[in-house]
């Protein structure tokens, strides 16, 4: 699965929210829905469990 900066993804850990930077193929900046932290969490492939929309097809 190729993820792109934009594309919206669920996580492991029931989190959902929009990748804001692509540092490569198998890690992410994520920016969780509902949450208003500064602190943007690293993620990384493993972490992902779905591609909810993806930017490419829009």
């Amino acid at each position: 699965m190729k993820i792109e900066e934009l594309d919206v993804v669920k996580l492991k850990d029931g989190r959902e929210g929009a990748i804001v930077y692509r540092f490569d193929d198998d890690h992410f900046m994520f920016e969780a829905k509902d949450d208003y932290d500064l602190k943007l969490p690293t993620i990384s492939m493993s972490d992902i469990e779905e591609v909810t929309w993806k930017v490419s097809e829009h």
